[in-house]
């Protein structure tokens, strides 16, 4: 599979998830974050008869209508259904509730006490996990974060809902459109991955062409009584220089172009003329320099040529000069 359509697949996949995630949960959790903040700006009053209101929805009416004492802000009201059961309502007003098993215990107690079966904690805080576990087994319900917006989100008035709805709509087109600007720029990278891996490993995976043998192997000269010497290898500034020298020369001869070292073994030049014209006068200056004569060459083709890059060696004979023959020894 061309990895242009790896890429478009990958951004594809990652733009609907992103898209998926970001309307789907990230939206409805902004607009509950902002319909509790909205509950909480309301008056303890207002909010526990948005949620009478609400509950009405269900079959629950009031029974108790005793005087509300506005210091007590939070009084347990006491509802029935049309099966004569009855239930208590409790109105915890603010976002900074975190209520436990101990605030359960006591709406479980005073239910009993007051002859309800069931009872209704409502909250714009949160109830933690021994809280959830103990409503359970006291038969309390909670409604709290979602719960609590998705009851009376309803009841409240149709321009707040409005409002609240189409911030959080807006805030998600948004975080959509990054999405998809990154998933793009994923696709593009993933689709662009070959390039970068081709221009690391094509010099280093294509085999040089290898050397071929002399011709004729010239005879061993006889061993001379004087002792050889081994010339000592050459610095890298000497080397530095020797491939500058080569640069040089090759810049002012024809045929070829922008002759340059990139690497310490490998020579490129652009071809302007047939390798058959170009190799010789690059090999003839590589063999001034015993050092060099062996480097790789890459052979960059002509700019209206639809050749592919290649790679050469000089042959080994033309790597240096032949050694003069000792004389034989006088007998």
């Amino acid at each position: 599979m061309p990895f242009w359509l790896i890429g478009t697949l990958v951004a594809l996949l990652v733009g609907v998830v992103a898209t998926a995630y970001l309307w789907l949960v990230r939206r409805r959790l902004d607009e509950t974050q902002a319909g509790l903040q909205a509950l909480a700006a309301m008056r303890w009053r207002d909010f526990s008869r948005l949620v009478l209101s609400a509950l009405q929805l269900r079959g629950l009416e009031r029974l108790s209508f005793e005087p509300e004492d506005v210091r007590n802000q939070h009084p347990s009201l006491l509802l029935g259904d049309a099966e004569g059961k009855h239930w208590l309502l409790s109105c915890k007003h603010g976002t900074a509730y975190r209520i436990g098993s101990v605030a359960i215990d006591e709406l479980a107690s005073e239910a009993r006490l007051r002859g309800a079966q069931h009872s209704i904690l409502a909250t714009q805080g949160l109830v933690d996990a021994g809280g959830h576990e103990k409503a359970q087994r006291s038969n309390v319900e909670i409604l709290d974060g979602a719960r609590l917006w998705a009851e009376v989100k309803p009841m409240v008035d149709s321009a707040t809902v409005q409002g609240i709805s189409g911030q959080a709509n807006l805030r998600a087109r948004r975080r959509i459109g990054l999405s998809w600007i990154a998933a793009l720029l994923l696709g593009v990278l993933v689709s662009g991955l070959p390039a970068l891996l081709d221009s690391d490993s094509t010099p280093e995976t294509v085999a040089p062409a290898p050397v071929s043998a002399p011709a004729h192997s010239p005879t061993p000269a006889p061993a001379v009584s004087t002792p050889s010497q081994t010339p000592e290898p050459p610095t890298d500034a000497e080397l530095a220089r020797q491939r500058g020298e080569v640069a040089k020369a090759l810049a002012k001869a024809g045929g070829l172009r922008q002759p340059a070292w990139i690497s310490g073994s490998t020579l490129s030049v652009d071809m302007l003329a047939d390798e058959a014209m170009v190799m010789p006068t690059v090999c003839a200056e590589l063999a001034k320099y015993p050092d060099l004569a062996l480097s790789r060459i890459q052979l960059n083709p002509r700019p209206d040529s639809d050749e592919r890059v290649r790679w050469r060696q000089c042959e080994a004979t033309m790597s240096a000069p032949t050694p003069a023959q000792a004389p034989a020894p006088a007998r």
